[in-house]
């Protein structure tokens, strides 16, 4: 069998319902219980899809596990995103655009995102020893970051964001902030919330602002 290893694109619109159906029973079972969880008879039941239908969408179990990893990295990230933009378009002035941005910070990194957060690490971590899987994350990504830098040109266009700075380096320390925080949520002793939003938003107000 083919490892296909990415999310497939069906030849017919029909068969998009299919090809979700089981990335969602897949998805599920990963959350549940890990990759040991994922049993091809019971996502066959779950989604009621043919296994022959199975196979041909995805190849093999590795290629359907490899296709919902990525799928639950898009997801999850996508989400992300569009909170992101939504505060950058739709703040309607530089002070706007300040609250909203220390808001997203509080938001993103709150204790509730925390599983959110160990979750995206496993997605990565699971790439290792996958270079059909890491590859395919990692054009996920880069459209990801594309999208943030995009956000942040348009932001310095308009005169809000200092222009002596890379969009693309801001829109990788943004991610890298916010993944981050991952090393505070395992720190027993860890900083409270209210010092951890402090200093990031100081950091960013100078990274965007200069002040």
């Amino acid at each position: 069998m083919q490892e296909r290893g990415v999310i497939p694109e069906p030849a017919q619109e029909r068969a998009i319902p299919t090809v979700e159906a089981v990335l969602d029973a897949t998805i599920q079972m990963l959350e549940d219980g890990g990759e040991t969880a994922v049993r091809l008879d019971e996502v066959l039941r779950v989604s009621g899809i043919s296994r022959g239908s199975l196979y041909h969408h995805f190849g093999s179990r590795e290629g359907l596990i490899e296709a919902a990893r990525l799928a639950q990295f898009t997801r999850s990230v996508n989400e992300d995103i569009g909170v992101v933009r939504q505060a950058i378009l739709d703040s309607p002035s530089k002070d706007a655009l300040r609250k909203r941005l220390r808001l997203i910070t509080e938001a993103v990194g709150s204790i509730e995102r925390k599983h959110q957060r160990l979750f995206r690490i496993s997605i990565l971590a699971s790439a290792y020893g996958r270079p059909t899987l890491e590859r395919a994350l990692g054009d996920e990504q880069k459209l990801v970051t594309e999208q943030i830098s995009d956000l942040v040109s348009q932001s310095q266009e308009r005169g809000w964001v200092r222009t002596d700075i890379n969009p693309r380096a801001v829109a990788s320390f943004i991610q890298a902030y916010s993944l981050g925080r991952v090393l505070v949520d395992i720190d027993p002793d860890r900083a409270s919330d209210e010092d951890w939003f402090t200093v990031v938003s100081v950091a960013v107000e100078h990274l965007l602002f200069g002040n």
